[in-house]
């Protein structure tokens, strides 16, 4: 072979192997990949502390969309579960809806605490036991 030749070879090469480092370079800077995604049912959710600073993400992690603060009361909506990872630090994040349908993104699960369902349950039973023992007593003749 020519000297032009393997010139011409080596800078391919070089050039191939210098855009792949760079290509890598910037996807670790991109912030967060996805890992693993898991869709369900919505299920509400509150923020655990009121007017907590926490902020919602967009899809990727490298925007905030929204902050916690401004929603103290919001009832928010995950219908999906998103485990992503940045470098060595990996962190399982819901996919939220406000209740009004307005606002969305991704926030870090430990944020938000599961509305819980089952005191309501437990007034419809209390409910129905006082309507039993209303009709079991008998009115003095």
């Amino acid at each position: 072979m020519s000297n032009e030749k393997l010139i011409k070879i080596f800078m391919a090469g070089a050039i191939i192997f210098s855009g792949n480092l760079v290509y890598q370079n910037v996807l670790a800077k991109s912030g967060y990949h996805w890992v693993k995604a898991t869709n369900y049912l919505p299920h509400a959710y509150h923020a655990k502390v009121i007017g907590q600073k926490a902020n919602v993400w967009n899809w990727n992690h490298t925007k905030v969309l929204h902050n916690m603060k401004n929603y103290p009361h919001t009832t928010w909506y995950a219908n999906r579960t998103v485990t992503m990872h940045s470098g060595s630090k990996r962190a399982v994040y819901y996919q939220v809806t406000s209740g009004n349908k307005k606002n969305s993104g991704y926030i870090w699960r430990g944020i938000l605490l599961k509305e819980n369902t089952n005191r309501l349950l437990i007034l419809l039973i209390m409910i129905q036991i006082s309507v039993q023992q209303f009709q079991t007593v008998s009115l003095p003749t």
